[in-house]
Parts: structure tokens; sequence; C-alpha cells
């Protein structure tokens, strides 16, 4: 399939800039997330105003060592599919089921 290179530089150069541009945003929604936090009161839980709603959520992020979790009794044993090994038979061409295939494209600018 033949292209034209300067389509191509394009598209590339577009996807490049997207990429940006949602880099900023995720950066800017973070630092109004972290303003909202700062301003909203903490023992109120939803917020509304004429035009939306919210509700302050937390979450628990758990980076328990194994050996504190053992110390604690905090353990389990737990079968998991060994993702490694099904994509080792799937790249030697067995016949796998539930495995899909993503393609995508990671753009870099050449820095000159």
């Amino acid at each position: 399939m033949a292209f034209d290179i300067q389509e191509l530089e394009e598209k590339l150069k577009e996807h490049r800039e997207m990429s940006d541009r949602i880099r900023a945003c995720e950066k800017r929604k973070k630092e109004i997330t972290e303003e909202l936090l700062k301003i909203l009161p903490r023992a109120t839980r939803k917020y509304e105003t004429p035009h939306f709603k919210a509700s302050r959520q937390e979450r628990v992020n758990i980076r328990t060592s194994l050996e504190d979790a053992k110390a604690l009794h905090a353990t389990k044993t737990e079968e998991v599919v060994d993702k490694e090994k099904i994509k080792s038979m799937y790249i030697s061409g067995q016949q796998i089921p539930g495995i899909t295939k993503t393609e995508f494209f990671l753009v870099k600018a050449i820095e000159k």
C-alpha cells in the first residue's frame, strides 16, 4: 500500500499534538481537583450548583509489602491466569480463547 509521506507526516504531527493537549488537560484537571478539595468543606460529601452536581469520593490505595501483610496475617493464595505463558502460546500460533489484539501508535517528535 503506497502512502503520501507528507500526509503521513501531517497525521503523525496531529496525533502528537493531540497527545500533548490531552496531557495538558489531564494536568489542569488534576490541579482543579486539588483546588476543589482545598476549598470545599471535607464534612460535606455532595455539592450542587445551578449547573452541576458533584460528590467527594475517597479511594484507599494499598501498597503494603508482602512481608508486612504476612505479619498481619492478611495474605491469601489465589489462582490466576499466567498471562505471559498465554501470550507466548498465542504468539507461537496456538488458538487461545479470550485473546484480543489491539494495534496503536506511539508518536514522538524527532528532536533536531
